[in-house]
């Protein structure tokens, strides 16, 4: 689930055990919130604000969840600019027109493209479809 309504900590909530069940307990389930980086705070106030948005989307049921850990992760996405790429003009997508390195050799990732899951699989499409084209 993406959070569409510009407020609130949550960016995104999955239940990553409807997926696979061994990631929780028999009659159990995983829920997994990712908050939004711009919403800095102290983490217990960052807990009861992404609770309260649970409550808001789930009702009373979200005061019997269990809060099990958090993790603070720093740059879990690369930056959406050009500035820290090494050699921007070698991506492509969005970014540049081509992956090519050198001969035999490509680039490709979220940071040829957007920083994102869908702009991994762009740059990876994009790359085949040139050593396709390259290789007929």
């Amino acid at each position: 689930m993406l959070n569409g309504e510009s407020e609130g900590p949550i960016n995104n909530l999955c239940f990553p055990s409807f997926a696979q069940p061994c990631y929780a307990p028999p009659g159990k389930h995983l829920a997994s919130v990712s908050v939004r980086g711009d919403f800095v705070s102290e983490p217990s106030e960052i807990l009861e604000a992404t609770l309260s948005q649970l409550r808001k989307w789930f009702g009373p049921e979200v005061d019997r969840w269990i809060f099990l850990r958090s993790y603070r992760i720093n740059h879990a996405l690369p930056s959406q600019t050009l500035d820290n790429l090494p050699q921007p003009s070698d991506c492509h997508g969005t970014r540049s027109a081509t992956g090519f390195v050198r001969p035999g050799v490509y680039r490709c990732g979220d940071y040829c493209e957007s920083a994102s899951i869908e702009g991994a699989i762009r740059s990876g499409i994009a790359v085949a479809e040139s050593v396709l084209s390259e290789s007929a």
